[in-house]
């Protein structure tokens, strides 16, 4: 059984996509019981009406908003939160997990306390985005001695692991904050090889204030 946080900021034409993808998966994956759980993050386009759409729709969707844009993080730790599944994974809601990718994490959900997905197609970020995810990986393999081969990746964990972190970001870093903490305490891994469908288009992940908080997080740790 999987908690699913789904992030949303306008992505008002691809969370019913993404939804599908994760059932298909599920499906695919032997019928894996799952809760989806949307944070809806301060969007400003069609979103809530989406969310509200599929909630309608399937009885396993939840949602929660926020009326301002918190961030990444503050999404994470929200459905977290209220998660009610023993396994806890994130699928962005702009839709760049196939159904392929996300039916290999449900597979080895129980073969490690942490099962990460790493990307076979990193050609489709860009070289400038596969350099910076290289020297960041890089960074942290040298000052934390956590040797997997994408540090900010999707990866399914156990529930309560999680919920007895003390996590401090409130955006992108999250990821690497979280992974960075649950291997230095000693769990054990498994990384599954997958694709992404969706490239940088419509990605924020590269802002200024992404950065700095990647920074910030970086000496805090």
């Amino acid at each position: 059984m999987i908690s699913i946080f789904i992030p949303a900021f306008n992505e008002a034409g691809n969370l019913e996509s993404t939804v599908q993808n994760i059932r298909d998966a599920a499906r695919d994956a032997g019928n894996v019981e799952t809760e989806i759980i949307i944070v809806n993050d301060g969007s400003t386009d069609g979103t809530q009406d989406v969310i509200e759409g599929l909630e309608k729709k399937y009885s396993f969707i939840r949602s929660i908003r926020h009326e301002k844009n918190a961030g990444f993080g503050a999404g994470f730790r929200a459905a977290l939160a209220v998660a009610r599944h023993e396994k806890f994974l994130v699928v962005p809601g702009d839709n760049d997990f196939p159904v392929s990718s996300i039916r290999s994490l449900f597979l080895n959900r129980d073969k490690a306390d942490m099962a990460f997905l790493f990307f076979l197609n990193n050609e489709i970020r860009g070289r400038l985005r596969h350099m910076i995810s290289s020297f960041f990986t890089l960074i942290y393999v040298t000052t934390f001695g956590v040797f997997v081969q994408y540090l900010n990746s999707p990866c399914v964990y156990k529930t309560s692991s999680l919920r007895r972190l003390r996590i401090r970001s409130s955006r992108f870093s999250i990821i690497a904050e979280v992974n960075t903490k649950m291997l230095r305490l000693g769990s054990t891994f498994c990384e599954v090889p997958g694709y992404r469908q969706n490239g940088l288009d419509g990605s924020t992940s590269l802002s200024f204030k992404n950065f700095l908080e990647v920074v910030s997080t970086y000496f805090k740790l």
